[in-house]
This record gives C-alpha cells, sequence and structure tokens, in this order.
C-alpha cells in the first residue's frame, strides 16, 4: 500500500484564509486535471449556459461538483468529444441520411 505524501500549499492563491494547507499530492494532480464550466464552454464553443442546460436534461460531458462549483475532468472532457465523432456515410449505408 502506497503512503500518502503531503506538501504545503499557499491556500491563499486558492480563495482560502489559512495562509498553507496540507494536500495530498494524489488530490493535486486530480485538481489540475479539472476544467472550469468557462474553460469547457470555451474549448466546447459553447454557451455556458448551454453546459447548464445538457446537465439538467443529463446530456454532455460528465461533470463534477464541488459544494457550488461545476468541473469537468479534461480526460472525461476529450474521450467524450471522441465519443461525439459520426461517419456520415456509414449513416447513409444504414440508412440514417436524415431525410
Amino acid at each position: 500500500m502506497q503512503s500518502a505524501i503531503a506538501v504545503p500549499v499557499d491556500a491563499q492563491a486558492e480563495g482560502a484564509l489559512a495562509p498553507k494547507a496540507w494536500v495530498r499530492l494524489e488530490q493535486m494532480s486530480s485538481m489540475a486535471d479539472l476544467l472550469s464550466e468557462d474553460d469547457t464552454a470555451r474549448i466546447l464553443r459553447l454557451q455556458k449556459q448551454t453546459l447548464r442546460k445538457w446537465a439538467v436534461w443529463r446530456k454532455g460531458p460528465p461533470r463534477v461538483k464541488i459544494g457550488k462549483s461545476v468541473f469537468y475532468r479534461r480526460t472525461s472532457l476529450e474521450t467524450w468529444i471522441a465519443a461525439q465523432e459520426r461517419d456520415p456515410a456509414a449513416a447513409l449505408a444504414q440508412g440514417r441520411g436524415g431525410r
């Protein structure tokens, strides 16, 4: 079993009141992988409101909610984008040409 290594982090940079906080390295790498709603909307070239509607409709990329804040994992977003790829020729061959 691996032991967790904790490192001091300047918590004021994260918006906290305490001058230092201790965070496990696994948490740091996990948090670094998170994108804000604004960043995700920019990447997808969508309005932030569209992401919020998708969340209500249980559509779109998976999200992580921490308190009132919503984040998207970079890896999950990349996987979701790849899953959206469609081959129009294959759809036509299967009789789903959209006409």
